[in-house]
């Protein structure tokens, strides 16, 4: 029973995202990985649900809240002249931003 709790633990950590399970990507290896503007934008159009994001983008570089809505930033780190950005509200995509914040 108890590694029963314990197993449901580290699988729900592994889907939230809060340990190693998934790898954090940013828009660097995005780009490494043959993902493209047009392919993203195809790939997660509005209405996508946000576990079909994690699945196929791993963990966002960061993540805010902001007004209600969540963002996953995928960057290149700190100086990030390339991102994408996914807005979620209610866990379902809304808008999809690139470039520069």
């Amino acid at each position: 029973m108890k590694a029963t709790v314990v197993q449901s633990a580290v699988v729900a950590a592994c889907l939230a995202g809060v340990t190693a399970c998934v790898t954090t990507q940013t828009y660097y290896s995005v780009k490494q990985h043959g993902w493209t503007r047009d392919s993203i934008e195809e790939q997660f159009p509005a209405g996508t649900d946000r576990k079909k994001v994690f699945a196929q983008m791993g963990s966002p570089f960061r993540e805010l809240s902001v007004d209600g809505a969540t963002w996953w930033i995928y960057s290149g780190g700190g100086a990030g002249k390339d991102q994408v950005a996914f807005i979620f509200r209610n866990g379902k995509l809304v808008e999809t931003r690139f470039g520069t914040p």
